[in-house]
């Protein structure tokens, strides 16, 4: 008439499908941790340029972004000759040229630009010296990459 009913049994079967699905999310967890690493490093780019000869220069820009000459961002640098540019995202493609300014606020057109797709490559394993010239008196010289 009564059916059994097994308290061990249900608690046996909630206990293997508890132990699978904790079994899935750590090994889950561990997977994402290893790659980790890998796919959210934060790159980063040191240039550096020759200076403008005029008297009156009163410092440089360094833009970049995601497209060819429409920059997102801008760093001024002041009188320095080098800068770098970080927590830039590995794949992303990044554009980056410079100006100078001179003391009455006035700016230079562009600096060839240099085309970067930081890779997760420490800046032991990799260097960059492509660049371009013209452009009001800046001309990237040199660019080096390394993972942050």
């Amino acid at each position: 008439m009564f059916s059994r009913f097994s308290w061990f049994g249900a608690f046996q079967t909630y206990c293997v499908h508890s132990c699978t699905r904790f079994l899935f999310v750590v090994a889950l967890f561990v997977l994402i941790v290893l790659h980790a690493p890998q796919s959210l490093g934060a790159a980063e780019v040191t240039l550096a340029w020759d200076p403008n000869p005029e008297p009156d220069i009163a410092g440089y820009t360094v833009y970049y972004g995601n497209y060819s000459r429409l920059y997102e961002w801008a760093i001024d640098v002041g009188n320095w000759t080098t800068c770098t540019v970080s927590g830039l995202e590995n794949g992303n493609t990044y554009y980056i040229s410079v100006t100078a300014y001179d003391t009455s606020g006035n700016e230079s057109a562009y600096s060839g630009e240099i085309q970067y797709v930081p890779t997760g490559i420490s800046a032991d394993e990799k260097s960059s010296t492509t660049g371009g010239g013209g452009g009001g008196g800046c001309f990237i010289a040199s660019a080096t990459c390394g993972l942050r």
